[in-house]
Order: C-alpha cells, then structure tokens, then sequence
C-alpha cells in the first residue's frame, strides 16, 4: 500500500480531542424523573350536591384507573426511547496496564553469567599485558640509557632482544667510524620507535582496562528476574444507523516494556538494551449488513414497533377518559334514581302514617273495628322497612359515585356527593331511524378510541411481521477497517511526531442455519401474533355495532316507559288524594285506601326506574357510538349535552 507522511499531532491536539469526546459523552446523561405518588384526593360537599358535568369532570382528573393508563403510557413512552437506544451515538473507552514479574530461566541466566565471565577474565588478561608491557618499556628505557652493548639480556621480549643483539653485534665488527655511526644511529632509532610504540600501546591497554573494569562494575551482579509492563488506551464513537450500518471512529494506543528487575535499561548496565514501544492508531470501522438485518424494515423495527404502541396506549387513555366518563355518569344516574326513590319512600311513609292517625280516629269514633288497626300497622311497618333499605341503597350509591370518581370518603357526611341534576327529559319520540343507527355505527368505527388502539397495535404486528420476515435471510456482513499509525520508541511525542498509512482491512461473515428453525418460528409467532391483533379488532367493531343497534332499539322502548311512568304518577297522584279523603268521610275502605297509596308508590318508584334507565341508556348508546368524551390529543373535553342529549342526526329533539 501506499506510504504518505500525515501532518503532526501534538500532543495537546490529541488530548484536546479525547477530552472533547468525553464531554460530548456525559451530554444527556442526566433525565429527570418524575417522582409522583399518587393519593386520593378528599373533598368535601354542599348540601346543595353536586352537578352530572362537575362529577364527570372530577373523575377524569381523580379516577385512578386513569391515572393507570396514564402510568402505562409513559410505560411505553420509556420503551420507545429504550429502543430509540440501539441507535445512539455510544462513547466507547477503555483503559488497560500491566506490570509482571518473573524469575530468569536457567538458560538466561547462565548467558548474563557467561558473560561477566568473560569480561572478568579480559579485566584479568588485560592486567597482565599491562604488567608486562610495562616491564618491557622500563627494560627498553634501561638499555636505551645504558651504554652500547649493556643490560641487553634484562629485556623479556626475545625478537627485540635479538634484533638489538644483531645491530650490536654489527657494531662491534665495523672498522669503518661512518658504517659504525650509522649503525648506533639505526639502534637508537629502533631503540626509540620500539619505545614510543610501546608507551602508546601500553596507553591504550590502560584505557581498554579502565573501560573493561567501569562497565563490570556498571554492569553489577547478575540478574536473576525480568519484568514485563505494558498499557493500552482505546477510545470510540459508534453510531449505529436504523438500516443496519454501523460506523465507528478509533483511536488507541499501546505501550510495551522489559528489563531486568534492579537494572537501568542501558546493556553497559546490565539491561536488556530495549525502550519501550508507543504505537497509536487512528482510523474508522464499519460494518454493513448484506443480508440478514439490512433495511430499516429489520434494524429499525422493534422502535418503530414500539413507538406504534405508544400511539395505541395514548389512545387506550382515550378510551379510559370515556369508560370513567360512562362509569361516573352510571353511577350518577343510579344516585339520582336512590335520591329521588328515597323522596318517594319517604312520602309513602308519611301517607301511612297519616292513614294510621285516619285508622285510629275512626276506631275510636266506631266506625271501624278494632281489628282494622293491625292492617294499617303492617302496611306502615311494611313502608318503613321499604324505606330503611332504600336509605341503604341511597348511602351505598353515594359511596359508589365517589369511588368511580377516585375520591377518598370518610365517615363525615360533607365527603359523600349528592346527585343535584335531575333525569334529562325523555324526547315524546326517541327512535332512531335506521340510516342514523347506520351512521352512528359507521362514525363509532372512526371515533372510538379502542377500536383505533386496536387498528394502531395492528400496523405494530405488521411491522413485527415484516423484520421477521426479513430475518429468514442469511447473514451475510462486510466489516471494514481503514486506519493511519503511529510508532515509536522512548516517548509519546516521538511516536505521533509522524503518521504513516492509510492501512486497510476487509472481513465477510456469513452465516447460514440448516433448518432455520429459530427464525421460521419467530415469523411464526410474529404471524399468529398479528392475526390475534386482527381477530380482537374485528369483533371489537362487530361488538360495537351490535351495541350501538340494541341501545338505539331499547332507547324508544324507554322513552315510552318514561311517558307512560309519568301518566300513571299523575292519575294515582289524584286517585290518593280523593281516596284519602273519601276514606276521612267514610266512604272508602280502609282496603282500598291501603292499595291505592302501594300502587301509588310503585308508580312513582317505576317513573324513577325509567327515567334511570332512560338516562343511563342515552349515555351508553354515545359511549357505544364514541361521542360521550370529545377527545383532542391527550386532553379530554365533556359538555352537558354529551352526557344527556338523544344523538339525533337528521333532526333536532323530537
């Protein structure tokens, strides 16, 4: 490949970077919590009660079950950003060192022995030469002194000795004065070469032996452990992308080291002679799915599946808001019916009591029997009977009005709500026609939040499906690396003073299951998982439907029972106030007195059973139909009409 030179890193650049990349790193760690607990609230009533759109107003902010669905929202909501994790941008670093000691092998050691040996026994020979080089030219020194022909035997050195022996011997048979001076002036000349030869080689031994005896001392015992230490840093910033590429930068580094354990790292003194090694890299990974987990339909599923729920439970609040809307109007409803049954009661037992007080005056006046008085005991005791379960039912409707509006009661009267809004008024015609019913089912399918959480949790299972599906792929993955390096020997500035590189590599994974078992049955799943999805919204619409017609066709039987309630109060209003009175003159039984204030009770406590049912039913059928809450985004609105008026559409109250 080929070689380029990079431009230089100081140190304070890359330090710079690194730091930079570890406070990008801690951005965003931090998230508030909310830190909520929820209480029931208690609240405290005016006698003067409490109105239908108040009540329902207070149980969407207090009922508990709302609340839940809430808490699970933000339940999916953290699933969705749980998901979105897989694809944040990931700080990656990490920080290694080791330091390791160990005893020499026997093999090393008898190596570094050997070779102190070996300078111990130069120390010794080069003492010697020393000795007898300095015995030689002391020896030279005398003869060169000495007269011709003396102290020639006392040199150790026996070619010199001989040489000088010849030239004086030479001498000595010269008769001719020039042939003899020119031979005394070729000894002195040998003689004085022989003799600075001599000293500046003695130098030089001196020199070598002092050098040879510094470095065994410099070079100390032998050793008997090593020491090994090295370090790597690595620091990373991955991003992987929702199609299944993931890239990542790098940048490390390593260092490495070894010596004696005791020695300075030099081999003059004892060390093994070796720096410590820097290397840096710094480059870019990637790995690129080809097959199995390629496309946002595979990587990006489970979020996008998951933020596809989140849409379905902020509907499935929706729904909540409604479903404790209808709840607390029920219950409403039934508190209202208690009430104003209770009234009725209570009148009957006024009626009884005054026939009693009727009874005994004409027993004393005698025109009654004696025996009469048990008749109109029972009938009052009977009354009262009626009138102490009905104060039951009234107190259990006022503590269950309170309950579905998710509100703490205690045993102070002021914390139990009273109905203050009587029954809506019964249309003289409520039916519906057949192209409403059709209309209000069909809009129900657009409106009702269920339904559309169900449609919602439907494109999830399709989503699930669909990287299923693409799971059944073989894995098929190109990694790639691509990087510059930098290396050294003593320092870290010496190491990224120069770059060399780009240096590449290559890699394919691939992988292929026989049978494929593990993924055929997650499709398998994800495709039963999906039709379950599919089943539950088609008979949740059918249910919706079926309900929306049987409310629509009982909505006109009730309205009629209202009417004709209303009729029968009126007739025995006027038929008890005349039999009373025809009963004070005489000219009614006791008997029929009696029956006529009971059938006018029951008429009364029908009139209130059907104006209940009548209201109760107005509200299901716009629960059925989706328009009793309004909802827009995640606030819900109510209105007075929503919870009371017939969902006329082709005309007005009829």
């Amino acid at each position: 490949m080929r070689r380029f030179m990079l431009e230089r890193f100081p140190p304070c650049s890359i330090l710079g970077a690194l730091t930079l990349l570890l406070t990008m790193a801690t951005l965003g760690t931090s998230q508030q919590v909310r830190d909520e607990t929820y209480q029931p609230q208690r609240m405290d009533f005016t006698p003067e009660g409490l109105g239908l759109l108040e009540a329902v107003r207070l149980s969407l902010i207090h009922d508990p079950n709302i609340h839940l669905s809430e808490a699970s929202a933000e339940f999916q909501e953290g699933v969705v950003q749980e998901q979105k994790g897989q694809f944040d941008t990931t700080l990656l670093a990490s920080l290694a060192g080791e330091y390791r000691q160990q005893e020499l092998s026997e093999s090393r050691k008898k190596s570094e022995r050997d070779k102190r040996e070996r300078l111990d026994r130069g120390i010794r020979l080069n003492r010697e030469n020393r000795r007898e080089a300095q015995q030689l030219l002391h020896s030279l020194i005398a003869v060169q002194n000495a007269p011709q022909g003396e102290k020639v035997d006392t040199i150790p050195d026996p070619d010199i000795r001989t040489n000088i022996q010849v030239i004086d011997i030479l001498i000595g048979d010269q008769t001719s004065p020039e042939a003899r001076d020119e031979l005394l002036s070729i000894r002195e000349q040998f003689l004085s070469a022989t003799i600075d030869r001599l000293a500046e080689g003695l130098e030089n031994v001196l020199d070598g032996f002092q050098d040879a005896v510094q470095l065994r001392r410099n070079l100390g015992g032998t050793p008997q452990d090593e020491y090994f230490r090295n370090g790597t840093a690595d620091v990373q910033l991955m991003k992987p992308f929702r199609n299944g590429i993931t890239i990542s930068t790098f940048m490390n580094g390593a260092f490495d080291g070894t010596n004696f354990v005791g020695k300075e790292r030099s081999t003059d003194f004892g060390g093994k002679g070796l720096e410590e090694m820097y290397t840096f890299r710094f480059g870019i990974n990637s790995r690129v799915p080809l097959l199995r987990g390629r496309g946002t339909d595979a990587r990006g599923a489970t979020e996008r599946a998951a933020e596809i729920d989140h849409d379905a439970s902020l509907l499935s609040l929706q729904f909540q808001s409604s479903v404790s809307a209808l709840n607390t109007v029920l219950a409403y409803w039934d508190l209202r019916g208690a009430q104003e049954s209770l009234d009725v009661i209570q009148r009957s037992v006024g009626l009884q009591e005054q026939i009693v007080s009727l009874t005994e005056a004409a027993i004393e006046a005698g025109e009654l029997p004696r025996a009469d008085i048990a008749r109109v005991r029972a009938s009052e005791a009977r009354a009262l009977a009626r009138l102490q379960n009905m104060e039951r039912n009234y107190h259990q409707a006022r503590v269950n009005l309170a309950a579905v509006m998710g509100l703490e009661v205690t045993d102070n009267d002021q914390t139990l709500p009273l109905a203050r809004d009587g029954f809506p008024a019964a249309p003289k015609l409520a039916t519906l026609e057949e192209q409403e019913v059709q209309e209000l089912a069909r809009e129900a399918l657009d409106l009702r939040p269920d339904l559309r959480a169900h449609l919602t949790l439907e494109q999830s299972g399709k989503v699930l499906k669909r990287a299923a599906v693409t799971d059944l792929r073989p894995k098929l993955d190109l990694d790639s690396s691509l990087w510059v390096t930098a290396l050294d020997e003593r320092t870290v500035y010496n190491a990224i003073d120069r770059w060399v590189g780009p240096s590449l590599s290559l890699a394919v994974d691939f992988e292929r299951p026989f049978g494929n078992n593990f993924y055929k049955g997650r499709l398998k799943q994800r495709d039963a998982d999906l039709r379950q999805r599919q089943i539950k919204t088609m008979n949740l619409a059918r249910q919706i439907q079926l309900a929306i017609v049987r409310d629509a066709l009982s909505l006109d039987q009730a309205a009629s029972r209202v009417a004709l309630a209303n009729e029968a109060v009126n007739h025995y209003r006027t038929a008890i106030d005349s039999e009373i009175e025809k009963f004070r003159v005489g000219e009614s039984t006791l008997i029929d007195t009696i029956l006529t204030e009971d059938q006018q009770t029951d008429a009364q406590l029908s009139r209130v059973a059907a104006e209940q049912d009548f209201a109760k039913l107005v509200a299901e059928l716009r629960f059925e139909a989706g328009i009793l809450v309004n909802h827009h985004g995640q606030t819900s609105a109510v209105s007075q009409e929503d919870l009371t008026a017939v969902p006329f559409k082709t005309g007005s109250q009829r």
